[in-house]
Order: structure tokens, then C-alpha cells, then sequence
């Protein structure tokens, strides 16, 4: 490895630059199915991706993204018809992003079985506790669930 290539391969990654790769890693993987994409560009915006499916039905698309294995952080929310998650893995050093589809619903449940492991370990955590998400590990049972999607 050249010294350059060290350098870079220690440091950091922003989370800036890892929410805008994973944000263009599922366009682009919708695009290759065949979904119509729209990106949100814009500060904070509260969906990613407005999609048309391959049978023109539109929906919306929360990515969330990661560049190590960890929790991935989603903001509670009450349940938005046509809402879908695509959280992405972008690892660093640069690999293939993995990714993991949810519907607003599996969110939800994830994040309510996330709320009652936490409480395992801490009683006094509550519905109102700021940090939700979704564990890595539970991440794994929606790998590649394309089929999650509007067809």
C-alpha cells in the first residue's frame, strides 16, 4: 500500500461524504431496476429519493448510510404511507456498498424491538428516547430485500 493510500485508508470518513455515497449507491441500484429516481438535494431534506416504480407507482425512499458495520440512526417518526428505508453500507476502504430495504412499518417494528433491548440495560429508557434505529445485527434480516420495494 503506498503511503498515500495509508493516509487516506486511516482517516475518517465524514458523514457528509458517507450519507451522499449511500444516497447515490441506491439511486443508482434502483436506476439498474428499473425504478425512475429523483434526488432531494437540499439541506436536511425529509426524503432522499422520490421513486416510480417499473409499474409507475411512486414512492418515497429514507436512505440512511454507514461506512463500518454499526447502528444505523433513524429518526422516529409516526408511519407515512409509501415511505421505504434503504440503509447502505459504503465501507471503507472502498468495497461494494451492501444494502438493506425496509418498508416505514419494518422501521417502526425494528425500532420498537431496539427500545426494548435498550431498556434490558437501561429501565428508565422510554417511546420518547432521542436515539433510535436499527442494530446492525437486525439490519442483516433485510440484506438485498429488494422485493420490499413497490414492484
Amino acid at each position: 500500500m503506498t503511503e498515500m493510500a495509508s493516509l487516506v485508508s486511516n482517516r475518517q470518513r465524514s458523514s457528509h461524504q458517507t450519507q451522499w455515497a449511500a444516497q447515490f449507491a441506491a439511486a443508482s441500484e434502483l436506476c439498474r431496476r428499473s425504478y425512475q429516481v429523483a434526488l432531494t438535494l437540499g439541506n436536511q431534506p425529509s426524503v432522499d429519493i422520490m421513486v416510480m416504480s417499473p409499474n409507475g407507482y411512486q414512492f418515497k425512499i429514507d436512505v440512511k448510510g454507514l461506512y463500518r458495520p454499526n447502528y444505523f440512526i433513524i429518526r422516529r417518526r409516526e408511519l407515512i404511507e409509501g415511505l421505504c428505508y434503504i440503509l447502505v453500507l459504503v465501507p471503507d476502504p472502498p468495497a461494494n456498498p451492501e444494502f438493506f430495504i425496509l418498508t416505514h412499518e419494518q422501521v417502526i417494528a425494528a425500532q420498537i424491538d431496539d427500545l426494548a433491548i435498550g431498556r434490558l440495560r437501561n429501565p428508565d429508557i422510554n417511546d420518547t428516547y432521542p436515539v433510535q434505529g436499527i442494530r446492525w445485527k437486525a439490519a442483516q434480516n433485510f440484506k438485498d430485500k429488494w422485493c420490499s420495494l413497490p414492484p
